[in-house]
């Protein structure tokens, strides 16, 4: 019988997989905590995200919702306001040369639960982008022909007013292999998306969402 068996993992990511968590809080997302509450939150995070980021458990499989995570992210970010915000994963199928919903929050009943992208034939989509160009890609969908078109043809969300997207690297950093989309019935101006502590948080929480697929 093994007993549990611990990897220590290096303290830069330990250091930044703490960040990760407390960013919604250090940004004052949760601006209708108090300022006690929060420290304590804080401190409690930075312990326990600590913990588990230095010591990786290698004898059993800690099985993790990748949806839970983009519900976190969506209402970290926007809070009362989430339901104006959906949220999605797409993935790379290297045969298809194609991007496909494979994880999703707020989409439950759209008809684009499980939209898929084909790259050699919509470049300039906001994932397509993305992907492509392996950055942050933020538009206001109305200005985009292409999604014009998409729309008209009943194959996405047509509340859709603006998107941001970034990319899902793989764990060795070496290619992306999918991307994170977040869009939104609210105008760009509205979303927040362009500025830059809404860009380090869907950041973190792609590089999560890359060590969670494995």
């Amino acid at each position: 019988m093994s007993g549990l068996k611990l990897l220590k993992r290096p303290i830069t990511y330990s250091f930044i997989s703490s960040l990760v968590i407390v960013i919604p809080l250090i940004l004052d997302v949760f601006s209708e905590i108090g300022l006690e509450v929060k420290i304590i939150l804080v401190t409690i995070f930075l312990i326990l995200s600590f913990i588990f980021g230095y010591f990786e458990i290698t004898s059993f499989t800690l099985k993790i919702n990748i949806e839970n995570i983009l519900e976190l992210m969506v209402k970290s970010l926007y809070g009362e306001k989430f339901n104006f915000y959906r949220s999605n994963i797409m993935l790379y199928n290297k045969r298809r040369n194609s991007l496909k919903i494979h994880y999703s929050f707020n989409m439950k009943g759209h008809k684009d639960r499980f939209f898929e992208i084909e790259l050699d034939k919509y470049k300039d989509l906001c994932a397509s982008l993305s992907f492509t160009k392996e950055s942050l890609v933020v538009l206001d969908a109305k200005n985009v022909e292409l999604h014009n078109k998409l729309v008209a043809e009943n194959k996405i969300w047509d509340k859709m007013l603006s998107v941001a997207s970034v990319p899902i690297y793989s764990k060795n950093q070496k290619k992306v292999i999918g991307v994170l989309n977040i869009d939104s019935e609210m105008p760009l101006d509205k979303t927040e998306f362009k500025e830059q502590k809404k860009y380090i948080v869907f950041n973190a929480y792609s590089d999560i969402i890359k060590d969670t697929l494995g």
